[in-house]
């Protein structure tokens, strides 16, 4: 079955990047993140089984880790 992708940008409070960065790490649907400058803290690129485990991931691990105050998904089409 194939996987679907996106790519995650996290806006995070100040000083809490690296802390977020760990919390990110530790999940298997992570394939790879990264700290960066400008107007997101970090970015992620998340893979899961369809759309809806996707969801439950971003709405109740991503944003509920102390820290994060912003999100964007962006689905990756191809």
């Amino acid at each position: 079955m194939a996987k679907i992708s996106a790519m995650l940008l996290i806006g995070t409070e100040t000083g809490s990047e690296r802390n977020v960065y760990t919390e990110l790490k530790k999940h298997d649907e992570i394939e790879f993140v990264h700290e960066l400058f400008g107007s997101w803290d970090i970015i992620a690129k998340l893979e899961t089984e369809d759309v809806q485990r996707m969801d439950e991931f971003v709405s109740d691990i991503v944003r509920n880790i102390p820290g994060v105050n912003s999100s964007a998904t962006l689905i990756i089409s191809r």
